[in-house]
Order: C-alpha cells, then sequence, then structure tokens
C-alpha cells in the first residue's frame, strides 16, 4: 500500500512538473504575432502591449516601441520578436516581446 501511494506520489509531481506554461516554454524564442496595440496600466508605469484575437496580451519592449505607439488604433500589426521572461511582466499579460519588427496588416 505504500508503495501504491509513493507511486501515484510520484506521477502527480511528474504531472505538475511538465504542466509549466508559455512563458518558460517559449522564453528566447522568436515569435510572430498578429494583433491590435493598446497602451496598458496606470500612469507613470504604462506600457504598450499587443492584443491577440485569442484575448492573450503580450508586453512589448524595445528600441521599436515608440515607434510603434504611434501605430496604436491604426488597424491590426503583425509584430515579430523574441519572447522575454524578465520577471517584470504584469498580472494579465502573458509574456514579454523584445520586438525587432513589425507590419501594418491591411
Amino acid at each position: 500500500m505504500k508503495r501504491f501511494i509513493l507511486l501515484v506520489s510520484a506521477l502527480l509531481l511528474s504531472l505538475c512538473l511538465f504542466a509549466s506554461g508559455p512563458k518558460e516554454q517559449y522564453n528566447g524564442g522568436t515569435v510572430q504575432l498578429s494583433g491590435r496595440l493598446s497602451i496598458k496600466g496606470n500612469e507613470p508605469f504604462t506600457f504598450l502591449a499587443l492584443t491577440t484575437a485569442e484575448g492573450e496580451v503580450y508586453k512589448l519592449t524595445g528600441e521599436m516601441v515608440k515607434e510603434l505607439r504611434t501605430k496604436q488604433g491604426k488597424g491590426p500589426v503583425q509584430v515579430s520578436g523574441t519572447m522575454e521572461n524578465r520577471g517584470d511582466t504584469p498580472v494579465g499579460i502573458k509574456n514579454t516581446i523584445l520586438v525587432k519588427g513589425y507590419r501594418i496588416l491591411p
């Protein structure tokens, strides 16, 4: 009986370890995402975010963010960049993307 409980406990523990989300899975990976740009947060801690059609929200960082802020409200965009897990991702934000490029979608 003790062996059975130990086996079930080990199985449950291994399932929990493999159930990690995309933050760990895609950290450092290159991605292309499409969605709409918006400003999130409260002053003075605002940031640019991309919201996908599925409702996932990503914080955008990098040198291109200043330029992207001017594109807010002008329609959907496609952003390419690198996923980062910097530890300062706000609650409700799926992950942070270091923007390397973008294009305005029709």
